[in-house]
């Protein structure tokens, strides 16, 4: 889940990431990824820490995220 968000993000900008974006990328209903985030903030955040942990440090996203 988190590696679609970090993917839908840098695609679009952090602005373009919705739950309702992510849970058609995933094939799913947007309430099912409430089992796993409580809302687009939270899922924000942890979007942004895994961007980091899967990124060699310094680089950014395909938009300077």
């Amino acid at each position: 889940m988190l590696r679609a968000a970090v993917a839908l993000a840098d695609d679009g900008g952090i602005e373009s990431l919705t739950m309702r974006k992510l849970a058609m990328e995933l094939g799913v209903v947007p309430m099912a990824l409430s089992k796993h985030v409580a809302n687009k903030d939270e899922l924000r955040a942890r979007r942004d820490i895994a961007s980091s942990a899967w990124r060699p440090h310094g680089e950014k996203g395909r938009r300077g995220q």
